[in-house]
């Protein structure tokens, strides 16, 4: 029989005897999250600059070590959803609604992840350390995977969300040196860090699909669910001579992870 004390429910000895903890399970959330980073063409303290923290930060994370708090940041910042982990719209509610599925109290999730159930019941809040929640979720969800990408096919609920991706700033770092400064940026957002004379901002009336585009450079980041329909846009505003160049930046369109890490350029240009 295991034995109790007034302080912590089961000996530390038990405890990391019966731990049924697979360091393997953990590792492959880390490499999906690295994935999902890279899959997006973000540098670390890119990522980090989008949660408001430290690039030291990303590269514990992606150490398996740091704050969950900073883990849940980072996946909502890269859209990065679990499945086979239970309900809930957060992850501190998915760990506490699967724990309480598989019928365990705290006590017997600390026996079998050899963690102290302070921790367990801390982690359901939402606070603790990386290593302590993979330690956790490896043993209470084992077939927990990342929840593929979805097409850009969606719902007009979700179509907001889904557009905001922004351009990098360092990504526009290139663009600035290869073609100078921005003149326009038709479907601009408040919160984009791309730098132009003129925005055209659905938030202040505007739209980039009517309004007359004007300039010698524009930039173009388009909602990927009007891809199609910015592109046209684009085209028709530079043939009737509105602008000299455009510069399209659309996502990778296949998942290969080499080209899957890059922005695609596209550059419409006047010559003579």
């Amino acid at each position: 029989m295991l034995a109790r004390s007034s302080f912590m429910p089961w000996t530390f000895a038990s405890r990391q005897g019966r731990s049924e903890y697979d360091t393997r399970e953990g590792q492959i959330l880390i490499d999906d999250l690295r994935e999902a980073r890279q899959t997006e063409g973000w540098y670390q303290r890119t990522l980090a600059e989008r949660i408001d923290r430290e690039a030291q930060a990303i590269k514990r994370l992606e150490k398996g070590t740091g704050s969950v708090k900073a883990l849940i940041a980072t996946m909502t910042a890269l859209d990065f959803h679990l499945t086979g982990l239970g309900a809930g719209k957060t992850l501190p509610k998915q760990l506490r609604n699967r724990r309480r599925k598989r019928a365990w109290s705290l006590d017997q999730a600390a026996l079998r992840t050899g963690l102290w159930r302070t921790t367990i019941a801390s982690l359901e809040r939402g606070v603790g350390s990386v290593s302590s929640l993979l330690r956790l979720m490896a043993v209470l969800a084992p077939k927990e995977r990342r929840r593929a990408p979805e097409r850009p096919y969606w719902g007009q609920g979700d179509k907001q969300d889904r557009d905001s991706r922004f351009t990098p700033p360092d990504f526009m770092a290139s663009i600035y040196a290869a073609f100078g400064e921005v003149d326009l940026d038709p479907c601009a957002h408040e919160l984009s860090p791309v730098i132009a004379h003129r925005r055209i901002l659905m938030s202040e009336g505007g739209d980039g699909l009517v309004d007359d585009w004007s300039g010698r450079l524009a930039f173009v980041n388009p909602p990927f669910s009007e891809l199609l329909k910015w592109l046209r846009r684009a085209h028709d505003q530079w043939q009737a001579d509105n602008v000299e160049t455009i510069v399209c930046c659309q996502s990778a369109s296949n998942r290969d992870p080499l080209s899957a890490r890059k922005k695609d350029p596209l550059a419409m240009k006047r010559v003579g």
